[in-house]
């Protein structure tokens, strides 16, 4: 810990934090959406990149509307 206190001793404490806080808010949900992926990809068989491409699909064309 002390380490890591002297490489970031010059920067701005609130940024810091807040990286922290991501790391920590948005790691297990990485986590859990690749185990789900490789779940679903399993369970789906050959067709899982062909079913992942149409959800993105759907997913940017609701998104650009």
């Amino acid at each position: 810990m002390l380490q890591l206190q002297k490489y970031t001793k010059n920067f701005n404490k609130v940024v810091v934090l807040l990286t922290i806080s991501d790391v920590f808010a948005w790691g297990p949900y990485f986590v859990i959406s690749t185990l789900a992926g490789i779940y679903l990809s399993g369970k789906l068989g050959a067709n899982a990149i062909e079913f992942i491409g149409v959800g993105t699909a759907i997913y940017y064309f609701t998104r650009a509307l």
